[in-house]
């Protein structure tokens, strides 16, 4: 069946029950191109030998074994912060308690040793990710961290 058989078929069944025909009539014509093309897209044939994609939680570990010296190199400033925030997960309140600063000093903190941590991070290593932002591919350029 054509586009225009399929739009037809379709205004038949429902002309009686639609109060806007031409708009209605637009986007069904809109709807069913729209699936011809996506039914048309050719499939890519994989190679038979292609490698088994690595899990994102195995990619997320591997890249934890690098943060702990990058979070070290960072300024004493933001250091403590990122570590009692990121990696032993307190509270953005607890962390400014035990530095002795207010809650917004803490968050500044926190934020900007992120900040660092992904600049040495990028610096060190190819990082991608996938839709939910974790990360799936690693490559170590042979920095001193990674």
């Amino acid at each position: 069946m054509t586009c225009c058989t399929r739009s037809s078929s379709r205004l038949r069944r429902a002309w009686a029950n639609c109060a806007n025909r031409a708009a209605w009539l637009y986007r069904v014509a809109d709807h069913t191109i729209a699936d011809y093309y996506r039914n048309q897209r050719p499939w890519d044939e994989l190679p038979e030998d292609l490698p088994a994609p690595e899990s994102a939680a195995d990619a997320t570990a591997a890249l934890s074994v690098c943060l702990r010296p990058m979070i070290e190199a960072l300024p004493e400033t933001y250091r403590q912060a990122v570590l009692w925030s990121e990696l032993d997960g307190l509270p953005q309140r607890e962390v400014a308690e035990r530095l002795g600063i207010s809650l917004s000093g803490a968050k500044s903190r926190v934020q900007r040793g992120r900040a660092q941590l992904r600049a040495l991070v990028l610096g060190c290593c190819h990082v991608e990710s996938d839709g939910d932002g974790l990360a799936c591919k690693q490559k170590p350029d042979g920095a001193r961290y990674c």
